[in-house]
């Protein structure tokens, strides 16, 4: 069975809300996972536009370099950041999609430039201020509603899709917050949102057009179910989409929320984490090889000792 005719949705745990994992001497309980854009409500017909909104823009060729300005048209990817986000955070963010995409095979780069984009915004701006999203911010009358009418505005699991810190669709999108570890993280610093949410995007708008990826990432994610690889109560394991974006999380080192990833960031360790980029990748290729030739194919062309040089936090 051709898994791009299999019916996907955003599935979603909300008993991770109250779950404390411990990272060093803290303890935190976590919010509810992002979510990608796979099953998110369509734009109704009778919508109307919000207001345009002006953006900034920068732009990333194959290599990973940015620019100011798309000085190949067509053959760079489009970053955007909304008026409220400082420039250096705006440069920031850049830099973690670049060392996500640096490596990738060209194929896989250009059929993400023509399908996919990134968005960088601000706890004010909310992640619905992008136009692929816009249909989905709350309205006056939806206040404290998600059933009827108001369904539109809200996950699955009854949340707001304002108050989400990004999303994993067409546009991924991330608040600056997270990727900049600000105090207002709702993950702790301890997990990258963005890597977690362009991972979605890279899957469902790249990898289906480049590759045959998008069928084997399904197929691997079947195996570690029926294997019992990973652990399947958990978020990573609720759908192949989140295996994949899980799993890239772990793959550059900047996912640390223990209960979600089934054991993918934990390299053995009971309690603990993999100590680095290189620790868990060799975690990733010994324990579901599947998985990591997915990855090492999509995010350095085969060559997985290229280091991601990533961090939940700027350096």
């Amino acid at each position: 069975m051709n898994v791009m005719h299999i019916y996907c949705r955003v599935l979603l745990v909300s008993a991770l809300s109250s779950v404390a994992v411990t990272h060093g001497a803290s303890v935190r309980s976590y919010p509810e996972h992002p979510s990608s854009d796979c099953g998110l409500p369509s734009r109704p017909g009778n919508y109307r536009p919000l207001p345009k909104q002006d953006f900034k823009y920068k732009w990333m060729s194959a290599n990973g370099n940015i620019y100011d300005f798309e000085i190949f048209p067509g053959q760079m990817l489009e970053l955007s950041a909304t008026e409220l986000l400082d420039d250096a955070y705006f440069a920031e963010g850049a830099a973690v999609i670049s060392n996500m995409m640096k490596n990738s095979p060209e194929e896989v780069f250009y059929a993400l430039v023509t399908r996919g984009s990134v968005g960088f915004f601000t706890w004010e701006d909310k992640t619905t201020i992008f136009p692929e999203y816009e249909h989905l911010r709350d309205r006056p009358e939806c206040e404290g509603i998600c059933s009827g009418s108001c369904s539109d505005t809200c996950t699955g699991d009854g949340r707001k899709y304002d108050t989400l810190a990004g999303l994993g669709g067409q546009r991924a999108t991330c608040v600056d917050s997270n990727y900049m570890c600000l105090s207002d993280d709702p993950y702790g610093n301890m997990y990258s949102v963005l890597v977690h949410e362009f991972a979605h995007t890279v899957h469902q708008y790249a990898l289906p057009h480049s590759s045959d990826y998008w069928q084997l990432i399904y197929d691997a994610w079947i195996n570690a179910n029926n294997e019992n690889i990973w652990d399947s109560h958990s978020y990573a394991m609720s759908n192949h989409l989140e295996y994949f974006a899980e799993a890239s999380g772990v793959f550059f080192n900047v996912n640390f929320h223990f209960s979600s990833s089934g054991g993918m960031n934990s390299c053995g360790r009971p309690s603990g984490y993999c100590q680095t980029e290189t620790e868990a990748r060799e975690w990733l290729r010994s324990k579901d090889p599947l998985l990591f030739d997915a990855l090492s194919f999509t995010y350095t062309n085969y060559n997985p000792d290229i280091p991601g040089e990533l961090d939940v936090c700027p350096l």
